[in-house]
């Protein structure tokens, strides 16, 4: 995991998952401990890993392609949050619309 930025509002995560390297992002607010998760590529024991000492409240998807969401039905069950994606990738999947 690579810390992208930080500052007294916003911590910035960088996970590097699965066979592509497909970036993951956790943002957290320091104060609050809140996390918001985006993308889940692969390895959802790594990013559970990562989430460790947050409260994760989200999970934002980007897009639909397999090399984003491959651990995303893992997370889902484990993290029990809700799901946001754009209205045209949300066909077919119960994810909440933004």
């Amino acid at each position: 995991m690579d810390r992208v930025a930080r500052n007294e509002t916003i911590q910035i995560d960088r996970l590097k998952l699965g066979l592509y390297e497909t970036n993951s992002y956790i943002l957290t607010c320091p104060r609050t401990g809140d996390s918001v998760l985006v993308d889940a590529p692969a390895e959802a024991s790594q990013m559970l890993k990562a989430l460790k000492g947050t409260h994760p409240r989200y999970i934002l998807i980007t897009h639909s392609h397999t090399d984003h969401i491959g651990a995303l039905s893992e997370l889902k069950s484990k993290l029990r949050v809700p799901i946001g994606v754009h209205r045209l990738d949300a066909k077919g999947y119960q994810y909440k619309q933004i």
